[in-house]
């Protein structure tokens, strides 16, 4: 397995560096890395979480620094903010977490009590396509991505998100956000959505924002516009 193929598996797994580091002592032992993958979805083989974590890990000392990590993240393409969504919408159909969505998830997703938030037409174009066209059954996630025509190229949210993250810890601290409003240049167009999302971090001065619920807030006040 080489760089690039971990470096892949990094962007296809990205993962919040103070929600892996459970000891907090600043860096990321091979078990807390292997434990935050299969949180965010990787179902590889240990030699695979091996590769990815040695990758990371670039001066072999077995712990990953924030440094590390940070200089791993900044590699990373700009994520497309669609790919996000649809990612998660997979996830959240895939009910057994085989990797694949049987007819009998995606209609399950229908039901009445289903508290799956997919829309109808989502589904319904999932549905259509397992039907009609695929022979095995089975929706793997990037047929699930042409079904729904995802052509985008990669969004500049993550781009904005590193921007924010001064310190490269794959979360906003109060901190950062407040130093973001008083700064100048690029990040002084992004005031307004920053000062909403502050309000969604509350008072709590302790609370960070991941990546995850960064574009959840942002996207929230983009429908509410």
């Amino acid at each position: 397995m080489t760089d690039q193929w971990a470096q892949k598996q990094v962007e296809k797994f990205i993962f919040d560096f103070d929600r892996a580091d459970k000891d907090k002592n600043g860096s990321l032992s091979y078990t807390e890395v292997v434990n935050v993958l299969k949180v965010v979805g990787f179902k590889g083989t240990d030699d695979e979480a091996k590769a990815i974590f040695s990758h990371l890990d670039k001066n072999q000392d077995d712990r990953i620094s924030r440094n590390e990590f940070k200089a791993c993240m900044d590699k990373l393409p700009r994520m497309s903010i669609k790919e996000y969504v649809l990612r998660k919408a997979f996830v959240q159909l895939d009910k057994d977490k085989s990797g694949y969505l049987s007819k009998t998830e995606v209609e399950d997703a229908l039901k009445a009590d289903s508290e799956i938030k997919i829309s109808a037409e989502i589904i319904s174009n999932i549905l259509i396509y397992i039907t009609k066209e695929d022979d095995d059954g089975k929706v793997a996630y990037d047929e699930f991505l042409r079904v729904l025509n995802f052509e985008e190229s990669a969004s500049v949210l993550n781009q904005i998100f590193r921007r924010l993250d001064k310190d490269g810890s794959g979360s906003l601290t109060l901190d950062e956000m407040n130093a973001a409003i008083a700064a100048e240049g690029e990040l002084a167009k992004l005031k307004p959505r920053i000062i909403q999302l502050l309000k969604y971090h509350g008072k709590d001065l302790d609370k960070k924002i991941n990546y995850h619920e960064f574009v959840s807030a942002w996207l929230k006040k983009k429908e509410e516009k």
